[in-house]
């Protein structure tokens, strides 16, 4: 029928040409020869026009579609029915499918994105209301015309199609991927949420570029992965995604459909919010930019006709302006890694959850910044959002990465963990900054400021704390050169350092003797006489021995003799070793990991820290469960100090359900017997082993975590049946036949098996004569969260 039809006259209709098809039948292109129209035709295959049934509930449906009128939906025109064919008009859309335009084009920006699919929530919410239900939501199924405006085609066929045995495609890119999961599982029930969950889906693969299938899933791993495995989080498949957007989606695709979005009118209510939220984050960092610019902005963040304009023809297209990115803050600036640490006081205040427009979505956390100077520029997660003060900004996502900058001053570059419930202040104390640039000759010698090597790249422009700095310079060949430098808040002038060759000081009946150290400043001593300090020189030193002497406030005195000689200069160059103490570190409870200095110590409290730098050194201490110790020490030369630290437990809560009921131990001890209601309860942060028995129905035993000041909800179904895949394979990883046992009992049939298990704790094994098995027998708690399948190998017995 395909090509024979072409050129045909059906009525007033002529057949231009085939544009697609589907399950039940072509679409093809045609020319209304009376209206000078062009239309779509969607023809109904032979076979199925043929079937009495089916026709009847297709027309049926067919003039109940054609009610919906909407200019989101394509709409249709008319329904023929004849002895050889049966046919619907409908209108015919120039342009693109989202499909394609995905698969062109890659993920879409989210503005753009969302333009389109706020015209798709429209169309899906006008058939809700009519009490129609897509079923075969999908990218292919999403029109767009040259001039953006989404159009949704194939309402409700997808119901039929199913009820008459038609096939579907399930190959990638097909109908399979944005079943729901109740769809998936068969269920005789599905309602709107089914047509929300793939609406979810869709801009899930709009916003990432593709799906969280690969190519060599099976179906059977897709339709797993639909019912029981968690998607990665769009944000994390594609960081340009707002997390607070990403978190809507997730929403969306619960596998459970009452975690969903009742409606569309609730799901399009969470879009709006979000929308609204970032037009209002969009304006303030425009201001911001405005300031920082001294002068107006504007960033308009792009037509979906400019997006479009690369996917489909040039000449069907308009364009409706060129959109410019929005401010994005880099400096070329390399910063000195000796800086003194901008002083940070952060407030965390626990508040109730806000309300969400989506009474089931979380809250953003509550961001207010303020900096000694005022009026920095403060950018979150790359964007502007004004000077400071800033009150109250709400944060869109679990991070908040920061930066606050003022001119002349250090940044503060950090990132805050956020979270719904927390009102978090900071307070920035900005330290001045002096910005300095050398010029050394030889250019290839080593630049060292306060004992750290200084790259050569950084030479040119280099951040320093303002004040005074020890500088040193060393090249084989020439005089090691020792100096102090005051830096000044701002742009210092240029520092030129012109190193001398060695020998230069060479002159008759003259000595010249130059003694340096690192670090410098110390004092030195010659016959027990203090004649100054490191880097100390002399042309006027007696012929004879002399005993040197360095000594430095933190470091060992370093000793020496040197000869001097008539006519002969010298030089004698010491890097001084610190003087050292030790720490004996205790905590309660034991067990917690040592932080000296921020470094991570190998090993656990109780522990003693040996040969630490003497002076100022803080101490943290890390243990899971509880807050985190630290405490500054000032370090004694030759001297063994205490901590001894009692840590602060930390608490969440354990919401724990046993249906129909159990016994429930936590870290083995009975908390409640025989409890058959929801029971909440108290614990230590960290991790806890959770055993609830049925002496009928079994065991249930897991290892669960508790984080603190959040409540961990546990629902134990002994009822419940899951599914479980075993398989047996041998060392190369080919699969072998084998006898299953779960708690010792021989299942009938042999691997690779799908059986049944209600919710429990179970011991599982495999066997096969003549082999025996590698990795076993295992424990395995089946609740609906285990990965599949279930793999044990099998090795031969040595012969």
């Amino acid at each position: 029928m395909n090509s024979t039809i072409i050129g045909k006259v059906l009525d007033n209709y002529r057949i231009l040409q085939n544009i697609g098809r589907g399950g039940m039948g072509f679409v093809f292109k045609a020319l209304n020869i009376k209206l000078n129209k062009i239309v779509a035709i969607k023809m109904i295959a032979p076979a199925l026009a043929m079937n009495d049934s089916f026709m009847s509930r297709f027309e049926s449906e067919a003039k109940t579609l054609a009610k919906l009128e909407n200019p989101n939906i394509v709409g249709i025109h008319d329904l023929r029915i004849d002895s050889v064919y049966a046919y619907i008009v409908m209108e015919y859309i120039e342009g693109i499918t989202l499909g394609r335009l995905i698969k062109e084009r890659g993920a879409i920006p989210w503005r753009q994105a969302l333009k389109l699919f706020n015209q798709m929530l429209n169309a899906i919410e006008h058939a809700h209301k009519e009490g129609i239900i897509h079923r075969d939501i999908k990218p292919n199924n999403v029109l767009i015309n040259r001039q953006g405006i989404v159009k949704i085609t194939d309402f409700g066929l997808a119901k039929n199609q199913a009820e008459f045995g038609i096939t579907q495609s399930v190959t990638t890119g097909g109908t399979l991927f944005y079943m729901s999961p109740e769809q998936v599982k068969g269920l005789a029930y599905t309602d709107e949420r089914s047509d929300i969950y793939a609406l979810g889906f869709t801009l899930y693969e709009m916003l990432t570029g593709g799906t969280p299938f690969s190519m060599d899933h099976t179906d059977f791993d897709i339709r797993e992965a639909i019912v029981r495995t968690k998607f990665p989080p769009p944000h994390q498949m594609n960081p340009k995604i707002p997390a607070k957007l990403g978190r809507i989606i997730e929403k969306a695709i619960s596998k459970n459909p009452e975690d969903r979005f009742q409606s569309v009118i609730e799901f399009k209510s969470a879009i709006d919010a979000f929308i609204q939220y970032e037009e209002d984050r969009k304006k303030r960092a425009q201001e911001a930019e405005s300031l920082m610019n001294g002068q107006n902005g504007s960033n308009n963040g792009g037509s979906v006709s400019s997006f479009l304009d690369k996917a489909i023809p040039a000449k069907v297209l308009h364009s409706e302006g060129k959109n410019r990115e929005s401010a994005k803050f880099t400096r070329n600036i390399i910063y000195y890694s000796a800086a003194a640490s901008v002083i940070l006081l952060i407030v965390l205040k626990l508040t109730g959850l806000l309300d969400y427009p989506s009474n089931k979505m979380d809250s953003d956390g509550l961001l207010s910044i303020t900096s000694i100077p005022n009026h920095a520029i403060v950018f979150v997660n790359g964007d502007s959002i004004g000077q400071t003060p800033i009150d109250k900004y709400q944060v869109a996502s679990a991070k908040a990465n920061l930066l606050i900058m003022k001119d002349n001053y250090f940044t503060v570059d950090t990132t805050l963990s956020m979270d719904s419930r927390e009102s978090i202040r900071l307070d920035a104390q900005l330290q001045p900054v002096a910005r300095l640039s050398f010029e050394i000759t030889p250019n290839d010698a080593g630049l060292f400021i306060n004992d750290q090597e200084i790259p050569k790249e950084k030479w040119s422009e280099l951040l320093l704390p303002v004040g005074e700095h020890q500088i040193e310079l060393q090249h084989e060949g020439y005089v090691a050169y020792y100096s102090v430098l005051k830096a000044e808040q701002g742009v210092n002038n240029p520092i030129k350092i012109n190193l001398t060759e060695e020998g230069v000081f060479k002159a008759e009946n003259t000595s010249v003797f130059k003694i340096n150290s690192i670090p410098s400043g110390a004092s030195v001593y010659l016959n027990d006489k203090y004649v100054g300090k490191t880097p100390y020189q002399s042309s006027n030193l007696e012929e004879r021995f002399y005993a040197l002497r360095l000594s430095k406030d933190g470091y060992q005195d370093m000793t020496d003799r040197f000869n001097v000689a008539a006519g002969e200069s010298g030089k004698i160059n010491k890097r001084l070793i610190p003087l050292t103490g030790s720490l004996e570190v205790k905590t309660d409870p034991p067990g917690a990991e040592i932080y000296l200095s921020g470094k991570r110590i190998n090993g656990l409290t109780p522990y003693t820290l040996n040969q630490i730098k003497s002076g100022q050194n803080t101490i943290t201490l890390k243990k899971d469960g509880y807050a985190d110790y630290s405490v500054d020490i000032d370090v004694m030369a030759g001297k063994t100090q205490n901590i001894d630290a009692v840590l602060k437990q930390l608490f969440g809560n354990l919401s724990v359900l046993a249906v129909p009921w159990g016994n429930i131990f936590i870290d083995d001890q009975l908390v409640l017997k025989e409890a058959q209601f929801k029971k909440e309860m108290e614990l230590g942060a960290g991790n806890h082993q959770l055993r609830i028995e049925h002496p009928t129905l079994g065991i249930y035993d897991k290892s669960i975590r508790i984080e603190p000041g959040k409540i961990t909800e546990i629902m134990v179904d002994f009822n419940k049946k899951h599914s479980l895949r075993i398989v047996a394979k041998d060392p190369q990883g080919s699969d072998i036949y084998a006898d299953v046992f779960v708690d010792g009992k021989q299942i009938g049939e042999k691997t690779p098996i799908n059986i049944s298990l209600t919710t429990g704790t179970y011991t599982i094994s495999v066997s096969r004569s003549g082999y025996v098995l590698a990795d076993g027998p295992k424990k395995v708690t089946i609740d609906g969260s285990m990965s599949n399948p279930l793999s044990f190998t099998l090795k031969k017995n040595a012969e």
